[in-house]
Order: C-alpha cells, then structure tokens, then sequence
C-alpha cells in the first residue's frame, strides 16, 4: 500500500487524531463513556478514511481498512445519536 500524502489526507488525519483526544478526554474528566466513545469511534473511522485516500485503495489493506472504518463510523455515529437523545432530548 504505497500512499502518497496530500493535504486531504493530512486534514482527514488531524481532524481524526482530534477527535480521537476529544473523545479520550471526555471519558477521562466527565466520565461520558458513551458520548466520549462514540467521539472517539468516529475519529479512528476518519483516520482510517485519510489513510485510504478516501477509501479509493483497493489492496487487501486498503479493504480492511475501509470495513473497519464503517464500522467504526457506524457504531461511533449510533452511539452518538443514542446519547444525544438520551442526554438532551434531540431527536
């Protein structure tokens, strides 16, 4: 898997890493496990979507990746609107 770094990868990756430590911290000084969890689920998901050139690589890697990624997104964004609801009554 031979990538090359463009600025979309690096903004995918650093918005990624941001909420990956957004979500760490918020489990770790609030302890919203499922808030933060969810936060952080949907930041691997984005580092993984940088790391595949938007998920355009189709070496094994490439697909690993990408199914792992959509779970991730999927778990992390149902998570989200389960705690939003529950929290704050949205939705």
């Amino acid at each position: 898997m031979r990538q090359y770094l463009n600025l979309n990868n690096l903004i995918l990756f650093t918005t990624g890493l941001a909420l990956m430590l957004w979500g760490f911290w918020t489990v770790y000084r609030t302890r919203q496990y499922l808030f933060g969890g969810s936060i952080f689920l949907i930041g691997f998901g984005n580092i993984l979507f940088g790391a595949t050139n938007g998920f355009t690589d189709q070496t094994p890697w490439g697909r690993f990746f990408f199914k792992t990624a959509l779970f991730s997104y999927l778990f992390g964004f149902l998570t989200f609107v389960y705690t939003m609801r529950r929290t704050i009554g949205l939705f």
